[in-house]
């Protein structure tokens, strides 16, 4: 767990940089356009996989995470494969609460399971193995504290969306007009409850997994206090 506790070292330096650098306001006219999902048959068929598996305020934070991630790399002027991070923002929670249809598999970690779901899915819509391994990676990494742009731009934008919309990291540099219309598209009624109660399942099922070591350093609170409603 020590890597694990050099990236909250290193997120909360990030936290400070990000408090003085603002997503260009200038790229974020069209909000509408920033956070359409893309309309092709891999993005209507994750659209469609994730609606029918996971809970309604899940789902609704897989669009949300699509949404805040398109709106930091849109404004921040990373270059990311649309499609690709849209399967990915889909798929990431696809596993999550599932501990009891897992226990055949052996996978304690719910992003790790989705990651690999996710991979699947990607190939059987008959995307490349390099593709789908991209999409499999940026859920599994998806929990990490900080994912380096290196590491995929697909992975990072996840990661951040991920963050924006769970704890409120990033939240500040989204312009309150775009957030604002983001919320009202994708509402959170009962979000914060329902995932809480899914982590402290994860929690419990996995116990040497990141999700058990983040909530025992209190993660379940800073789910409830985030700064969204």
């Amino acid at each position: 767990m020590f890597a694990l506790m050099l990236d909250i070292m290193k997120l909360q330096a990030r936290r400070w940089r990000g408090r003085r650098t603002k997503i260009d306001k200038s790229d974020l006219v069209d909000v509408d356009t920033n956070i359409q999902l893309p309309d092709s048959a891999i993005v209507r068929s994750a659209l469609e996989e994730c609606r029918e598996v996971c809970h309604p305020t899940v789902f609704a934070h897989c669009l949300r995470t699509f949404a805040w991630g398109s709106l930091v790399g849109v404004g921040t002027g990373i270059a990311f494969d649309r499609e690709k991070f849209a399967v990915a923002a889909l798929l990431h929670d696809i596993e999550i609460g599932r501990t009891a249809a897992r226990l055949a598999t052996g996978c304690a970690c719910f992003a790790c399971a989705g990651g690999l779901r996710a991979e699947a899915f990607s190939l059987a819509h008959g995307k490349d193995a390099v593709w789908a391994r991209g999409v499999g990676d940026a859920i599994a990494m998806h929990l990490d504290v900080v994912v380096p742009l290196s590491r995929g731009a697909e992975a990072h934008l996840l990661q951040a969306g991920a963050a924006v919309d769970v704890i409120g990291v990033g939240l500040a540099r989204i312009p309150p007009p775009v957030r604002d219309a983001v919320l009202v598209k994708y509402p959170r009624d009962g979000f914060k409850i329902e995932l809480l109660g899914c982590m402290e399942r994860e929690a419990l099922f996995g116990q040497r997994t990141r999700m058990a070591f983040l909530m025992s350093r209190g993660f379940g609170s800073r789910i409830m206090e985030a700064p969204l409603p």
